[in-house]
């Protein structure tokens, strides 16, 4: 951020003397009508910075929608602390396994709404799947007893999955 100097404030008054009355106007009602969204927009950065000391938060991108529309959106902190990266308003997070939990509750509402049952076979859902995967159940997925290789061990897993829906070349339970 730039800090002021003496000679940024002149320039700026400057810029000011040269511009029309009708445009220093414009310029006027855009600062006044803008005064309460900065300072509210001031009150979420400390709140948030305020928080990320507090929680040890290294970075975070914000969000903050109004009515549909973006009130808000900032990046807080480091998106890698290693590198130094800054977290923007564009930075991508790795998610890791915090879908697991969310998964796993949407699917026991299918299964209290009696759509799908925790003996069926995953190949009702996905019929395209490996022979090998015949005998695996919802209940495996669950409970991480399918026996299916974890993906992220797998090399070249992302050019596997990435690309191929159909699983053709995708590894079997027993790989």
């Amino acid at each position: 951020m730039q800090t002021r100097s003496p000679t940024n404030c002149k320039a700026r008054q400057d810029s000011l003397a040269s511009m029309s009355v009708a445009s220093r106007a414009l310029v006027a009602l855009l600062i006044g009508c803008c005064a309460p969204i900065s300072a509210e927009a001031d009150k979420i950065d400390d709140y948030v910075s305020a928080q990320m000391r507090q929680l040890h938060i290294p970075g975070l991108s914000l969000a903050i929608v109004r009515e549909g529309r973006i009130a808000k959106v900032q990046g807080y902190g480091f998106a890698n602390v290693e590198l130094k990266a800054p977290a923007t308003t564009e930075t991508v997070y790795e998610i890791g396994s915090n879908t697991k939990q969310f998964t796993a509750a949407a699917i026991m509402m299918l299964v209290e709404e009696g759509k799908v049952h925790l003996e069926d076979a995953i190949t009702k859902y996905f019929p395209e799947a490996p022979e090998a995967w015949q005998g695996i159940a919802i209940r495996h997925l669950l409970s991480h007893t399918s026996g299916i290789q974890n993906h992220v061990a797998i090399p070249h897993w992302l050019d596997v999955f990435r690309t191929n829906l159909a699983f053709e070349t995708a590894p079997s339970r027993d790989e």
